[in-house]
């Protein structure tokens, strides 16, 4: 139980730290507001597509198991986000951000 609870925790965190950005994000790197919108909905559709796949997992494997790869692969694409910010905003590949000024 303690160890659900740790991973709702992180992944709270995870999705929940950039909306109060969004200012900074759009006047920085110009993003549009159906880009910032976007960039909100992301972790939704990653859940409904990730939660079939968790299931078959916890099923197959035990539910540790999958707790630890889940937290893991969270703790290292947030490490990735934050040493990339402009190049993995968004999950998908993308044009390179604007020059800083």
């Amino acid at each position: 139980m303690a160890g659900v609870l740790v991973l709702a925790f992180n992944l709270r965190a995870a999705i929940t730290s950039l909306p109060p950005l969004f200012p900074e994000l759009s006047s920085s790197m110009h993003l549009s507001s159906a880009a910032l919108a976007a960039l909100a909905a992301t972790p939704v559709p990653g859940f409904g597509v990730f939660s079939p796949v968790s299931l078959r997992r916890c099923r197959a494997d035990t539910g540790k198991s999958v707790l630890l790869v889940a937290l893991v692969l969270l703790a290292v694409g947030l490490l990735v986000r934050a040493a990339l910010p402009g190049w993995l905003l968004f999950p998908a590949p993308c044009s390179p951000p604007p020059p800083s000024r």
